[in-house]
């Protein structure tokens, strides 16, 4: 197979959620290899390759993880174990263009804050969060949270507080609350909040 850095490094740059940033490193590492041992080498992982250049929505797993450890394998001319083939062989073959495009361009609105091509009744979710923000219990509840935390603190670079996701079955990762830690009691206040205005799993400090 002809590889190609370049394009690789491309692929990456029309991505969302900073995927060159967080990947460029281990792909160069691919190519690396390549160039010093052959094609034969990373044989085992092109499939897993064509993943780590697809949208992350679609990863059935942590793709980067296990490229990472693949990659860590082959430099220190350690096998590749049976449990580590198995999965790299059980992985189908990544989702076609067309399906990873669309995928993109869902996860740029995403990390741009931008929901309103998955609103159906966008002038009806517009009247509401309009009618919210004329709430002053709504108001009053919001002000108390600004009172007892700094929300900056909490905010992402776009200005961004996200709520604890609901998860299938409601089984949610990170559900725990250590009330040692600050970011823990500002969570569970804002997640207490979020579920008593019927809040998007975003929210948009003002």
């Amino acid at each position: 197979m002809a590889w190609n850095l370049e394009l690789d490094l491309r692929r990456l740059d029309t991505l969302a959620y900073h995927r060159r940033e967080y990947c460029e490193e281990d792909i160069r590492r691919f190519h690396q290899i390549v160039t010093k041992r052959g094609d034969d080498s990373v044989e085992p992982l092109a499939r897993i390759h064509e993943w780590m250049l697809s949208p992350v929505t679609l990863w059935p797993f942590d793709i980067h993880g296990v490229f990472k450890t693949a990659l860590d394998r082959i430099e220190n001319n350690q096998p590749l174990d049976t449990e580590l083939l198995g999965v790299l062989e059980l992985l189908p073959e990544c989702p076609t263009s067309p399906v990873s495009a669309v995928v993109s361009r869902h996860e740029h609105d995403v990390q741009n804050g931008v929901y309103e091509g998955f609103i159906k009744a966008e002038a009806k979710f517009e009247m509401s969060e309009k009618a919210l923000l004329r709430n002053d219990d709504f108001t009053r509840d919001w002000d108390r949270v600004r009172a007892t935390w700094n929300v900056a603190q909490f905010q992402d670079d776009k200005g961004v507080i996200r709520r604890t996701i609901g998860a299938e079955r409601n089984l949610r990762p990170q559900f725990q609350v250590d009330w040692n830690e600050p970011s823990h009691r500002f969570q569970a206040a804002f997640d207490a909040f979020c579920t008593r205005w019927n809040l998007y799993p975003i929210f948009y400090s003002f």
